[in-house]
């Protein structure tokens, strides 16, 4: 009913030859309305503002695709490269990804600051997924923000391109940019951004050098994000922190970092970070041996991951699912997940990381245990179940 109402709105508009100057303003108001969120969402305006974009998803929506349809790409990608943080927070990573293309595949003249932050905005939505592309978008963004003498844009840039190496396994480039990158932060008044840097800085020293330096650089995050009334960055860092604490073998604070996580997320409805905490206390399950209870968050967070077309992290609860099936004495379906999270995302797991071995490790006994072309069979099978498949195997039904 409410797609014809407004398919008869616009051929009203139409007729009246008023279609072009109402979009047109319609596409103006809605970047100039993102644009105010994308500092307003890391502060303590966050929740209304999380309210207002969720209600206006949909007129978004709309502009951008006016945007695309009439070549307005300088008005659609100043919308599109505002709204990546409510689209990262929310769980629409790959929806904001897909506007970005489309925008820069119509061509036309932009803004250099405005191509700058929506290559920047590409990237960071594309950073677990792909994490090639996102660098090259980084680059790209790099340069123009180096032109413009964009010292902020700079270390967004540098902190983009850090996020997806380390992603892509080459975590002591990651060290090396987010250093630079917080070296930059400290000249300029932006606690927000200085805390991301931090925070990121402190996932790329855990993965380089192990988690013992990590937990300084996630303190100083967590306290600016607090005293930024920042609650989602905050629930950020503690899951970091949580993940720290067990890596350390503090699984107390680990579980009280955690779980306060998980209470943000669900009071702020996102169900990204949601899932994100609770795939983090899968991991703190496993770590302690509970396999029912880490099957249960890891349930909870593949559902939330794939819910919301994420897939690299709806990959990592699949491969863990694999390890619960393993565990209870189900090798088959152990092997088919494993083979559907390689199907999902390959690099969600990166190469180097202990994760990885584990998975790697468990792949060879599984192997053993089933033998050569029993396992490769099951495996190739998990590779060939669609996402819905994938997803509802995991969780113990059919489709």
């Amino acid at each position: 009913m409410l797609e014809s109402v407004l398919e008869y709105g616009r051929e009203l508009l139409l007729a009246a030859g008023e279609m072009e100057a109402t979009a047109t303003s319609h596409l103006e108001h809605y970047a100039e309305v993102a644009a105010r969120s994308r500092d307003e969402i890391r502060s303590r305006g966050q929740e209304p503002w999380l309210r207002r974009l969720r209600r206006e998803h949909d007129n978004v929506r709309a502009a951008l695709a006016w945007a695309v349809e009439r070549g307005q790409v300088d008005a659609g990608l100043r919308l599109a490269g505002a709204m990546w943080p409510f689209w990262n927070y929310d769980g629409y990573r790959r929806e904001g990804r897909d506007w970005i293309e489309r925008l820069l595949a119509v061509g036309g003249p932009v803004t250099p600051a405005v191509r700058a932050q929506a290559l920047h905005a590409a990237g960071r939505l594309a950073e677990d997924e792909s994490p090639a592309a996102a660098i090259a978008w980084h680059e790209e963004s790099l340069a123009i923000f180096s032109q413009l003498d964009d010292v902020r844009g700079r270390a967004e840039a540098l902190r983009g391109i850090a996020l997806a190496a380390g992603n892509g396994g080459d975590h002591a480039r990651a060290v090396s940019l987010l250093e630079e990158a917080v070296s930059l932060l400290r000249g300029l008044d932006d606690p927000a951004l200085l805390a991301s840097a931090l925070m990121s800085l402190g996932v790329a020293v855990a993965h380089h050098e192990g988690p013992g330096r990590s937990r300084p650089l996630y303190e100083e995050a967590l306290a600016l994000r607090r005293a930024a009334g920042d609650a989602l960055g905050t629930a950020l860092c503690l899951i970091n922190l949580g993940g720290q604490a067990r890596a350390s073998g503090d699984l107390e604070l680990a579980t009280d970092r955690l779980e306060e996580a998980v209470v943000i997320a669900r009071r702020l409805g996102s169900p990204y970070y949601l899932a994100a905490a609770l795939a983090n206390l899968g991991d703190l399950a496993r770590t302690r041996g509970d396999v029912p209870g880490a099957a249960k968050r890891y349930r909870e967070g593949l559902r939330l991951f794939a819910g919301h077309g994420e897939r690299a992290g709806a990959a990592v609860c699949m491969r863990w699912l694999g390890w619960v099936a393993w565990n209870e004495e189900r090798p088959v379906l152990a092997a088919r997940l494993y083979g559907a999270a390689e199907e999902l995302c390959p690099v969600a797991i990166a190469p180097d990381s202990a994760e990885r071995a584990t998975h790697e490790r468990a792949c060879a006994e599984l192997g053993q245990r089933l033998g050569g072309e029993r396992y490769r069979t099951a495996y190739e099978a998990g590779r060939g179940l669609s996402v819905d498949e994938a997803v509802a195997e995991a969780s113990g039904r059919r489709v």
